[in-house]
């Protein structure tokens, strides 16, 4: 039985951004590059927002629309990846966008940090091991 050993390696991207009050009513944009292939997608709320029903989700720019992390309460604490989304493959690149919301009033308080995780396939950042069949 023949071996293809890999010996490439590279180092994941994570994409960071930090979410305060003057953000709800935007949209945060990260621009994710050609060949990515989403791994993990976290929005931790470290102070909730205030105004009525403050709410956050991610999804990407493909002709439908993949849900990143579902549409959320911005209270404190975690909101994680949809499952479904994780290996999600960006062949051309795209663009991913968390909307930070409030049905109305004026926010005046709130902070969270979004995470966006994956790899490049076709990236090599180091050698590692031999491609000597073992």
């Amino acid at each position: 039985m023949a071996q293809s050993k890999v010996t490439s390696a590279q180092w994941a991207l994570a994409f960071t951004a930090t979410v305060g009050k003057d953000d709800v009513g935007n949209d945060v944009v990260i621009d994710v590059p050609p060949g990515f292939v989403l791994m993990d997608a976290l929005l931790v709320v470290d102070v909730a927002f205030d105004g009525t029903t403050p709410t956050a989700a991610l999804a990407d720019n493909k002709a439908s629309p993949t849900s990143i992390i579902a549409s959320g309460a911005l209270t404190v604490g975690a909101k994680t990846m949809v499952t479904a989304a994780k290996g999600t493959f960006y062949p051309s690149g795209g663009k991913l966008t968390l909307n930070p919301r409030v049905a109305s009033g004026t926010v005046t308080t709130g902070s969270a940090r979004l995470i966006v995780q994956g790899v490049v396939m076709g990236r090599q950042n180091e050698r590692f091991g031999t491609s000597v069949a073992t």
